[in-house]
């Protein structure tokens, strides 16, 4: 691998570390530079628990906004994918992980809950994706808050420089947010920094902002942007 690379991570702070930390282990040559483009606040109250069926989340801070909003419940969970599950099964929750995206978590339900059941998705105020499972009715408990955070003056100095190899995009709402600080400042290189995105949503969001040159993930989870970053960076 070639000495130097700079990766820019977006994602909220919590999971930003926890990249950075899978990063290194495998990619040890690889620099990350963590400026989250959102923040996460956890914020609401849950409606009463017993007329549903299941608890569905869909990112690791839902779990730990059900808990921050003193969630208890023998209900089972469905998660998106492993991260999420081992959050919630540390929360006390019985958990099984779609190991997909919200689609792979629509199928779940279908597989294994009976027509007519009722879920609660625990999310936050922007959700990517739509629950749309057919015979399950599911009802949006919003319990944190995204606000858009600013670059950090590190991370702005290194884009502006060019000096930046990749950035991670998990998200449409992060890409809206990076396209939007670029077409702000028009003096920033576009030929860098790469954008890694975790799906084509989230590339689609580049489309205006002059970085036309993202790169998918093979599948829109966390194992697949490490392939990514290794093809990219290595």
């Amino acid at each position: 691998m070639a000495k130097g690379k700079t990766l820019l991570l977006t994602r909220p702070a919590a999971q930003s570390r926890a990249f950075s930390e899978d990063i290194a282990a495998q990619f040890p040559d690889i620099r990350c530079i963590i400026s989250p483009l959102i923040g996460i606040t956890f914020d609401g109250e849950l409606p009463e628990l017993s007329g549903f069926n299941a608890l569905v989340f869909t990112s690791a801070n839902g779990v730990r906004a059900f808990v921050a909003a003193g969630g208890e419940s023998g209900l089972r969970s469905f998660c998106v994918g492993p991260r999420t599950t081992a959050e919630a099964r540390a929360a006390g929750l019985d958990a099984v992980s779609a190991e997909g995206n919200v689609k792979a978590v629509s199928g779940l339900l279908q597989e294994k809950l009976p027509a007519g059941a009722k879920v609660l998705h625990v999310c936050g105020e922007h959700v990517a994706g739509k629950l749309d499972p057919e015979g399950v009715t599911v009802e949006r408990s919003v319990l944190y808050r995204q606000p858009v955070l600013p670059l950090t003056v590190e991370a702005q100095a290194m884009l502006s420089g060019g000096e930046v190899d990749a950035v991670t995009l998990f998200s449409p709402r992060t890409a809206e947010i990076l396209a939007d600080s670029f077409a702000r400042n028009p003096e920033w290189p576009h030929e860098s920094p790469v954008p890694l995105c975790l799906s084509a949503n989230v590339a689609a969001k580049l489309h205006n902002s002059g970085l036309q040159h993202a790169k998918i993930a093979k599948a829109p989870n966390r194992d697949e942007m490490l392939a990514l970053i290794g093809e990219i960076l290595g």
